[in-house]
């Protein structure tokens, strides 16, 4: 009884998926801006950010509260330098019909929180550190050694994602009142999945859920000054976080140095009055900012052990090209970390290397782009 259930119950998840990834593809590229190159972009979430500290911390939250199922939690982690160096070594083996290896943009949180202060204050202060300050912390200084290398390679373009890639208030309110949240803190990470809420689907990682419109100019003029320290230059492209704003009005993005957004086909807005958040439709525009949506997903941390991630991915690619757009990848950093399982690293980074070795294969003229090159390319027609 029970092998029929759970076969009746995979066949219901192939359906869903089957008819989900045809959808998602339909929105995904819709819209008037379309480019004649076969061009690939790599877009990746959530360098710099904390997450879970190490493997000791996440097994003693296990012990605590029981395993988690989310996969940031479970994989994701500050990368180090192992981490960084083999990603750059897969990126290495591969080149476009330019001679020009993959480019990963790297989407930064600038910031992280500062858990032996906020210790000591007894959990009543928010202090902070900055990105050096952060990876000093974890003793992963080489890892961001190795980014600035792999920048300098032009393997990877930093951009802006965050200032701390979390809700600051909302996390401090749940910290001061929740035993189990100081626990967390106590092994120096950021959540974990007995915080979950029905109006938090989140957790706490959507940073601009409480900015209002108005107020929206002034804290990416903010992050880019922020960023602009780290990297040297400002970024010209931004992703929310958890693709949660509100508001998607080009005039909000002036004076900001910010050309590009990117994204998913969705974004959300917060509804404080309903205490909800709101899906809506993105659409590709070429206005004063270009909107950039990512119409292809390579995620196999996320995805189920039966679904096949680079033939999802190739089918995509092939869709984004059918429509003449720009096959624009999201895969976040929690595929490409090992410090907490070393074999779901290895796996994905194989599975990535396939993946660029069949786009060369049937798109011998493929070009290799980051995302503010994309929207420059967009910007000035192609």
């Amino acid at each position: 009884m029970n092998s029929v259930f759970t076969r009746i119950s995979n066949i219901y998840k192939n359906i869903r998926h089957f008819f989900g990834k045809r959808r998602y593809c339909f929105f995904a590229n819709r819209g008037k801006v379309s480019i004649n190159e076969k061009v690939v972009v790599f877009e990746s979430d959530d360098w710099g950010a904390f997450r879970t500290f190490n493997k000791s911390s996440f097994k003693r939250l296990a012990e605590c509260f029981g395993d988690s199922n989310d996969p940031f939690i479970k994989y994701d982690s500050l990368e180090s330098k192992e981490d960084v160096e083999r990603l750059m070594t897969v990126l290495s083996k591969h080149s476009d019909s330019n001679g020009k290896a993959p480019v990963f943009t790297l989407n930064f949180g600038l910031k992280s929180p500062n858990f032996k202060a906020i210790i000591d204050s007894d959990y009543f202060a928010f202090f902070e550190n900055n990105l050096e300050n952060s990876y000093l912390f974890a003793n992963k200084e080489s890892g961001f050694f190795s980014i600035k290398q792999g920048i300098k390679n032009h393997l990877f373009v930093p951009q802006l994602h965050a200032v701390h890639h979390m809700n600051v208030s909302e996390w401090m309110i749940s910290l001061k009142n929740n035993a189990s949240h100081k626990t967390i803190v106590d092994n120096f990470c950021l959540d974990y999945s007995c915080l979950f809420t029905k109006n938090r689907p989140f957790l706490f990682m959507d940073e601009m859920r409480d900015i209002e419109k108005n107020r929206i100019n002034q804290y990416l003029s903010n992050a880019n000054k922020v960023f602009k320290n780290e990297f040297g230059f400002y970024s010209s492209s931004f992703i929310p976080c958890c693709n949660v704003i509100n508001s998607e009005c080009d005039y909000i993005f002036a004076n900001t140095h910010i050309e590009c957004v990117q994204g998913s086909p969705y974004y959300f807005s917060f509804d404080k009055k309903r205490q909800r958040y709101i899906k809506h439709a993105r659409k590709w525009k070429n206005n004063v900012v270009v909107h950039l949506i990512r119409n292809c997903l390579f995620e196999p941390s996320l995805n189920s052990e039966n679904i096949d991630n680079v033939k999802e991915c190739l089918w995509q690619i092939k869709k984004a090209f059918k429509h003449k757009k720009p096959a624009i990848i999201c895969t976040h950093r929690l595929n490409y970390i090992g410090s907490i399982d070393l074999e779901n690293q290895l796996k994905n980074l194989n599975l990535l290397d396939m993946l660029l070795t069949e786009i060369e294969k049937k798109y011998p003229d493929v070009v290799y782009m980051s995302s503010n090159e994309l929207a420059r390319r967009i910007k000035n027609g192609n």
